[in-house]
């Protein structure tokens, strides 16, 4: 009986779904450190060459004012008259002669060699305007030699400026106004509500820590709605708005992030219910300090008593 084949099929190389391109990763200089000698118990190491190009302080210098380089000019001009009419008076007709022959010998030699060359076209580079030499044109090896945090700093010293030290004439030393992000939803009339009461910030009053969550309890500080408790219902993110059900209505209400801020159950159950709780403070505060003066007058009084009843006060009785 003959046997049967089997088939057996094999994928070599199974095809990947094509990504975005990635960059290559950078191959990361392994650092490697030579011992220069051995001591008795220390060990000393040779100083790499990436310490020695190591640049401490990088200065940028800043080149001159453009202002200045016409006159330069004007004086280098003024200075070459100068010389060639000393030198044009010291020549004699021989001297004269010869150079017009020269010119016109230049002159021939730059035709002929123009019309040799018709047939290829050249472009003249004029000279600068201000006779400006050119520079040296950067790389990016400049530029990636050159750490980007330290490029400003780099610049400022290059201009002139030193750390600690002021600006201008004077040397005043001007501390910057850094501009604060507003919050979202805050309008450009709004006032900003202190720092001391945003609801971001945990506060710990009697061992409960106080949160912006769903349920927490919270006082508004500000707006329409100023004074009265509620309690979180949800979060606007987009709009930077929490929705908060009043207590005193039963209705919610949007209010911004920054114009509420977290109390403690215990002060929401003894206040959610006042219709005015600024009000309800003074009064109970004016209460408590007309208390306190009546116990001081009635402590007085008994001092009074207590002294008229002692014996000094009563001469006759010791009589007896």
């Amino acid at each position: 009986m003959t046997q049967e084949k089997k088939f057996s099929f094999v994928f070599s190389k199974v095809s990947k779904p094509s990504g975005p391109l990635r960059h290559e990763k950078s191959k990361e200089k392994e650092d490697v450190q030579y011992i220069d000698c051995l001591d008795s118990k220390t060990i000393v190491f040779k100083k790499s060459e990436d310490e020695g190009e190591k640049v401490t302080d990088l200065i940028i210098p800043l080149n001159k004012s453009v202002c200045d380089k016409p006159q330069t000019k004007e004086k280098e001009d003024i200075q070459r008259k100068e010389n060639s009419t000393v030198i044009g008076d010291s020549l004699n007709k021989n001297s004269l002669e010869e150079t017009a022959v020269r010119e016109i010998l230049e002159d021939v030699k730059t035709f002929t060699e123009a019309v040799e060359n018709s047939n290829t076209l050249t472009l003249q580079i004029q000279k600068s305007r201000h006779g400006i030499g050119e520079s040296k044109e950067s790389t990016l090896d400049d530029y990636e030699s050159i750490p980007v945090v330290d490029y400003g700093m780099a610049m400022l010293k290059g201009m002139g400026w030193n750390p600690g030290k002021g600006i201008g004439k004077k040397g005043r030393i001007v501390t910057a106004n850094m501009p604060q992000p507003r919050p979202r939803g805050m309008g450009l009339g709004a006032d900003k509500v202190d720092s001391s009461c945003a609801p971001s910030t945990l506060a710990q009053d009697e061992g409960e820590e106080l949160k912006v969550i769903k349920g927490a309890s919270v006082q508004v500080i500000s707006g329409s709605h100023k004074g009265q408790y509620g309690q979180i219902e949800g979060f606007n993110e987009d709009s930077g708005r929490v929705i908060v059900r009043l207590s005193l209505h039963s209705s919610s209400v949007t209010v911004n992030e920054n114009a509420f801020k977290l109390v403690t159950k215990e002060e929401y159950t003894k206040n959610s219910r006042v219709l005015n709780v600024s009000k309800y403070q003074e009064y109970t505060q004016k209460t408590d300090e007309n208390l306190e003066v009546v116990r001081q007058n009635m402590h007085h009084a008994e001092k009074r008593h207590h002294k008229s009843q002692s014996p000094k006060n009563h001469p006759r009785q010791r009589l007896k």
